[in-house]
């Protein structure tokens, strides 16, 4: 039985500024039969090939609650750059793959699951296209993971990656265009990401000077979503309109921007301040969402769209 247990995951990546939370209160002893990892030697990154429409939270259930393969993957990245940890031991999710060797030691051949963290991510793998916010949550997440657990970029392997020694071919993931990111995933198709381009991303993270600690304020708080899904999360939503601005503006700026209403290639989407620009994007996807005529304001129905892609 592996005897390493991942029990800080969410404290690293909250310390990182990410948007991070736990699954349920088991996180900490969910694995697989085999316990927790001999050593984590690598991490691998991957798509879930889930529906653009599904809700984030169904995806979680299906990888820690519902499937009889689970858990699959320690970590959980949602389509608005929202992190879930669900998962402290080793997990089934690589498969056949390597041999691979990193700075730690040898990923022995088809180990990948005892060795290995790994990431999931929220995409269909069939080409649709990956929001800048996603991307630069999941260089975030991955640039901390190898500070706090002694790795180098070098041990970051797509699944493509890890299975190319031994059964090339035998995955795709990740996969699909990055239009913030070009040289990753291009900003058309569906192609598979290169390593080497993830892992020269994850190098120009690193060397970006750290920004100096803020002045203390106090935090204005942000709602945890409920293990029950995006329904209920809509519902603790406050109600914002035109002129407000905020984390819950922002917030609602990502979601647009991950449901293709608004330039995620745009960093001046994502202010806070919900101007002109953020109204029509918010009105177009009122009016294909059946929300009937656009207010300017975002109250729990829209909420529960923008969470989970529900028409009215």
């Amino acid at each position: 039985m592996g005897s390493v247990w991942l029990t800080s995951l969410p404290d690293w990546l909250d310390a990182a500024g990410l948007d991070v939370d736990v699954y349920d209160n088991n996180w900490t002893t969910r694995s697989r039969s085999s316990g927790g990892y001999e050593d984590v030697r690598g991490i691998g990154i991957h798509h879930d090939a889930s529906s653009t429409g599904s809700s984030e939270m169904s995806g979680c259930d299906w990888g820690w609650k519902n499937s009889s393969d689970r858990p699959i993957g320690c970590i959980r990245l949602w389509r608005n750059g929202h992190i879930i940890v669900g998962a402290a031991g080793a997990t089934n999710t690589m498969g056949k793959g390597g041999p691979l060797k990193t700075s730690k030691g040898t990923i022995p051949l088809d180990q990948g699951n005892i060795y290995m963290l790994a990431i999931e991510a929220a995409n269909n793998g069939v080409g649709e296209q990956w929001s800048t916010p996603m991307i630069d949550a999941y260089l975030g997440m991955v640039h901390t993971l190898c500070e706090r657990l002694g790795l180098k970029h070098s041990d970051v392997f797509g699944h493509a990656g890890y299975c190319q020694p031994s059964c090339p071919g035998r995955k795709i993931d990740p996969a699909g265009p990055t239009p913030g990111y070009p040289n990753l995933g291009g900003t058309s198709g569906c192609k598979t990401w290169a390593d080497s381009a993830f892992r020269s991303y994850l190098d120009q993270r690193g060397q970006q000077p750290h920004p100096p600690e803020p002045t203390p304020v106090p935090p204005e708080p942000t709602p945890t979503p409920p293990a029950t899904g995006g329904k209920d999360m809509a519902a603790i939503m406050p109600t914002i309109k035109k002129g407000d601005q905020g984390v819950y503006v922002e917030r609602m700026q990502h979601l647009l921007a991950a449901a293709g209403y608004m330039n995620p290639g745009n960093i001046s989407n994502y202010d806070g301040v919900w101007g002109s620009g953020t109204e029509s994007s918010k009105q177009a996807f009122d009016s294909d969402h059946g929300l009937g005529s656009p207010d300017s304001s975002c109250g729990a129905k829209s909420w529960e769209s923008l969470l989970t892609g529900k028409v009215w």
